[in-house]
C-alpha cells in the first residue's frame, strides 16, 4: 500500500550560500522524471516502508531549477488582431502542406 495523494509531496530545499538543491519527493511521477535526467538530478537515497519505496531524494545544481509563473488571464484580441492571427495560421498550414506533412 503506497502513500495517499495528499502525502505524495515534493520539497525543493536550497539556500543562498550553496549552489546545490536537495529535492525530496514522495511522488512516483516526480521521481521518475528525475531518474530520466541523471546528468542533472543525482540520486541521493530513498525511504522504504514495509519493503516498498515511498520517497526518493535527489540533488541538483541550483541553476537547473526554474519556476514558471504565468498569468492565467487571456489577452482579448481586437477583430483586426484575430484576422491577422487567422492569416498567419493559413500561411503556416499552406507551408506545411507544401512540404508534405
Amino acid at each position: 500500500m503506497g502513500l495517499t495523494r495528499e502525502e505524495q509531496e515534493t520539497i525543493i530545499r536550497f539556500d543562498e550560500s550553496s549552489k546545490e538543491v536537495e529535492i525530496y519527493t514522495a511522488s512516483p511521477r516526480m521521481w521518475t522524471r528525475f531518474e530520466k535526467a541523471p546528468n542533472i538530478y543525482r540520486f541521493k537515497g530513498q525511504e522504504t516502508m514495509k519493503g516498498e519505496v515511498i520517497s526518493k531524494t535527489f540533488t541538483a545544481e541550483q541553476r537547473f531549477i526554474t519556476f514558471r509563473m504565468s498569468d492565467t488571464r487571456k489577452k482579448e484580441l481586437t477583430p483586426e488582431e484575430k484576422e491577422k492571427a487567422r492569416e498567419r495560421v493559413k500561411v503556416a498550414q499552406a507551408a506545411r502542406a507544401k512540404k508534405g506533412r
